[in-house]
């Protein structure tokens, strides 16, 4: 009998132990998934700050020639 409650314990403290291991892996892959979710949100706001300097650039370009053709 005292084997059997020894092996439960063992049983018991070793799945205690695996799912201590486990929520902390997660925690490390949440935070994670955050940062990456941070980077993509900077990555966004970098292309749309591009995009509109390509706009801009593109309209002085048209403005430049139409001056240059009406000289």
């Amino acid at each position: 009998m005292r084997s059997s409650i020894d092996s439960v314990s063992r049983g018991a403290a070793d799945l205690s132990g695996r799912t201590e291991s486990q929520a902390s892996a997660l925690e490390e892959t949440s935070a994670t998934v955050e940062q990456i979710g941070a980077a993509i949100a900077s990555n966004a706001e970098g292309a749309a700050a591009a995009r509109d300097m390509t706009r801009q650039a593109s309209r002085d370009a048209v403005q430049g020639r139409d001056v240059v053709r009406s000289a």
